[in-house]
């Protein structure tokens, strides 16, 4: 799991100039944190970033002074979910920075599966070859444990 708090600085949502607006900012973050799945892990691996909550704000016409997203990361290797908790870091950061903005990170409770086929897991499943495309496709099934203080 992880969450992660956006601080810029509120104001009245009629003056955006004088605000410093976390909600664009973590709305941007948001869309960044996909580039870890999508640009930054080999294909061939395994790895899901899903941000599951944004809460900011109590009126309509205030910018909040802050944001906060939490989600959970998912990858079959501890390498690999290290390197995207590094990335997250670095993206949220970098993010908040240019917008005058910053983050403050927490991570808890990671997520790495183990696949049930022969080339993680050492055993051939029972089932699941198909013919796709003239190729031989192999189902892998998943199983996953957890670390930390329980489910998001």
């Amino acid at each position: 799991m992880f969450e992660i708090v956006v601080t810029g600085k509120g104001g009245h949502a009629a003056m955006p100039q004088q605000c410093i607006d976390p909600t664009l900012i973590a709305s941007h973050i948001v869309a960044a944190l996909q580039s870890i799945a999508s640009r930054n892990t080999d294909p061939a691996e395994t790895l899901v970033v899903s941000v599951t909550r944004f809460h900011g704000g109590t009126a309509h016409n205030v910018i909040p002074g802050s944001v906060e997203l939490g989600g959970t990361i998912r990858a079959l290797s501890q390498e690999r979910l290290e390197s995207a908790q590094r990335r997250m870091d670095e993206i949220a950061g970098s993010v908040a920075a240019a917008f005058g903005g910053s983050v403050e990170l927490k991570t808890a409770g990671a997520v790495v599966g183990a696949a049930e086929s022969g080339r993680v897991s050492g055993k051939q499943p029972q089932r699941g070859r198909q013919p796709l495309g003239g190729r031989l496709y192999q189902d892998t099934r998943w199983s996953c444990s957890y670390s930390g203080a329980g489910w998001a």
